[in-house]
């Protein structure tokens, strides 16, 4: 717990201090983080014994991601779509006993996810009210997390999809739920208290930003469960070890890429603005 604790003190002020700043520096951190989390996601494919396409994949999670950038610009479909063609490219040029549909795949499916999720958080920051619903993201996610965490361990006794994460229980995820849903409903009030930060959450529906506490309360923890499936699939307990206490980078942003969409899309809806 300390060492998680250490870790967590390190690297908060950093990700809060990106939001602030935002883009470029924002979206580059995102960036760079997909990047990690694609070579954890290699490395947990390799011990299955696939071999995705590293020149193909590196370059379309990083050009996903940076698609946030220029949001009026299609970046997307050209990326795929020179990643479908550049696959079957490889495939064809290797050996005919090493070609692999599963390394095809892999090669197009994990970049794929890691860079559009990550895109839509280079999107959510570029809003012009962008810093306040990115803060309202992470405080959404690590209540989330913390809530969950703390409420598992004190109270948990039910199992929680046990194939899967065996130490997650319903309790756990209860606490979690009310935790984000209390955020939402704080929201606003804390908007009008602290508007250098949080000034547009201030004119939204408490009632709205809890039903959008409750959208992620249920997609962060799928988030955290998809890695964990990974991980199970290739027998690792930590998809890495580059954070102390915690694991891998995909250890600590699965939750909060998978939530990144919907406080987007929640954005649009409440707070209007050109998707």
């Amino acid at each position: 717990m300390g060492t998680r604790i250490a870790s967590a003190a390190v690297l908060l002020p950093l990700v809060v201090g990106a939001a602030v700043l935002g883009n470029p520096w924002w979206g580059l951190g995102a960036t760079g983080i997909a990047l990690l989390a694609l070579r954890e996601q290699t490395d947990l494919a390799r011990a299955r014994g696939l071999r995705p396409a590293a020149p193909i994949a590196y370059p379309l999670a990083a050009a996903l991601a940076l698609s946030g950038f220029l949001p009026g610009l299609d970046l997307v479909r050209p990326a795929l779509a020179g990643a479908v063609v550049a696959a079957y490219a490889w495939q064809i040029a290797r050996p005919p006993a090493e070609r692999s549909l599963a390394d095809w795949t892999a090669t197009l499916a994990f970049p794929a996810g890691v860079g559009i999720l990550a895109g839509y958080l280079v999107l959510l920051r570029g809003r012009p009210d962008g810093l306040a619903w990115t803060m309202l993201l992470l405080t959404m996610v690590w209540a989330n997390d913390s809530a969950a965490y703390l409420a598992g361990r004190t109270f948990g006794r039910t199992p929680f999809f046990a194939s899967i994460s065996p130490k997650k229980t319903r309790e756990g995820a209860l606490g979690g739920l009310l935790a984000v849903v209390a955020v939402g409903l704080l929201a606003p009030t804390a908007g009008a208290a602290v508007p250098a930060l949080l000034g547009p959450l201030a004119a939204v529906s408490p009632m709205a930003l809890a039903a959008l506490g409750l959208a992620v309360a249920v997609v962060a923890p799928a988030g955290d469960l998809s890695q964990s499936y990974l991980k199970r699939q290739a027998g690792a307990k930590d998809s890495g070890r580059l954070i102390p206490g915690h694991g891998g980078i995909l250890d600590r942003v699965d939750s909060l890429a998978f939530a990144a969409p919907v406080v987007w899309y929640a954005a649009l809806l409440l707070a209007g603005g050109a998707p």
